[in-house]
């Protein structure tokens, strides 16, 4: 009992405060104090938290959106019919703009 005593009284003198830890590992610690202007842009921690968590909804709305965006334009070319070589289709276009000059001549 003496040795277990002992054992978590010399813990918790060597294991620092959570806080304590993690200002001292946390790059971001001094963020909301050094940000640009004079008298910073963030007053408090939680400006900061929350102009992040803005910025992550705002990233996972666009995200969102986008991916919408692909799958409709993947749909569209599945509808679109079966895929052709580049060289047929510009050998097409090459033909219909070769015969368009000559009508116009």
């Amino acid at each position: 009992m003496a040795w277990a005593g002992m054992a978590a009284d010399l813990n918790a003198k060597m294991t620092p405060e959570p806080a304590a830890c993690a200002a001292q590992h946390d790059p971001l610690s001094g963020f909301h104090q050094a940000c640009p202007g004079s008298s910073g842009r963030f007053n408090k921690v939680s400006e900061v938290i929350r102009a992040g968590l803005r910025l992550l909804e705002e990233q996972q709305q666009h995200f969102a959106t986008r991916t919408l965006e692909l799958k409709a334009a993947l749909a569209e070319g599945m509808q679109s019919g079966e895929p052709q070589a580049t060289d047929e289709v510009f050998d097409v276009i090459e033909a219909q703009v070769r015969e368009l000059a000559n009508s116009r001549r």
